[in-house]
């Protein structure tokens, strides 16, 4: 018996993947400030907290791991992740709160008001391109 994979297609979503170049450049460039300047990285999004040169590198280690993932998600077309990448970062939006509420750290403010930026632009995005698909469609 041979199975064979189905693959749905799903429209290219031309907003939704422009709005994901915002997410990606701020993962690239923090990720590379904590990498390798995390002091002032830290100082520019008002952290008052006492945080590990070694903890802020290997996280902006991982930001700029994540940021290649988005670009190549942009490069290759992979619809598929567009939706995605809110649920992620309204999650990501949840534990800032939870980060800022437990330390009182306006650290968790800065991020928390890039990332909404983010989501915003990506939501909108996405309402755009569902809008421009459902006109499409009805024509």
């Amino acid at each position: 018996v041979a199975f064979r994979s189905r693959r749905v297609s799903l429209p290219r979503f031309g907003w939704t993947r422009l709005s994901l170049i915002y997410p990606a450049s701020v993962l690239c460039t923090a990720g590379g400030g904590l990498l390798f300047a995390p002091g002032p990285v830290t100082g520019l999004l008002f952290a008052e907290g006492d945080y590990s040169p070694v903890i802020l590198r290997l996280a902006g280690m991982f930001m700029l791991v994540l940021s290649v993932f988005v670009w190549q998600t942009l490069r290759h077309g992979w619809s598929e992740m567009y939706l995605w990448t809110i649920w992620l970062r309204l999650f990501m939006a949840g534990c800032l709160v939870w980060f800022y509420l437990a330390s009182g750290d306006p650290l968790f403010v800065s991020i928390f008001a890039v990332l909404l930026v983010g989501i915003s632009l990506s939501v909108s995005a996405v309402f755009a391109d569902w809008r421009e698909i459902k006109g499409s469609a009805l024509a």
